[in-house]
């Protein structure tokens, strides 16, 4: 479950490496092992807030051992999408980059 998430972002990572684009896998990457120790903290551990002078508790024990894997699969796949949607729809990299496009109908047309 968790390798499909590594798999697309390894691609698209060395993709953009090829085109000399590295800093978005950079930023994401140390935003990504943030969120991972968090999350391996909470659903390791668990969670116990009480804010507004108790008026709201948040009580939750954990997962113990299965938690880290969990944690890791959400970090993963927050890694894949933040990537994507910073680098690919935020700043258009490929786009500035003057890289291929992709197959257009036009591609598979008979001449």
């Amino acid at each position: 479950c968790f390798l499909f998430p590594t798999f697309v972002y390894m691609a698209i990572r060395q993709y953009f490496q090829a085109l000399q684009i590295v800093k978005p896998a950079t930023i994401v990457s140390i935003i990504s092992v943030g969120i991972n120790v968090l999350l391996n903290q909470i659903l390791i551990y668990g969670l116990h807030l009480s804010l507004f002078n108790n008026k709201i508790n948040i009580h939750f024990d954990g997962f113990g051992f299965i938690g880290s894997p969990l944690a890791t699969t959400f970090s993963l796949t927050f890694q894949l999408l933040l990537f994507c949607c910073y680098a690919i729809l935020y700043k258009k990299y490929p786009i500035k980059a003057g890289a291929w496009g992709g197959f257009t109908m036009k591609s598979f047309a008979i001449s």
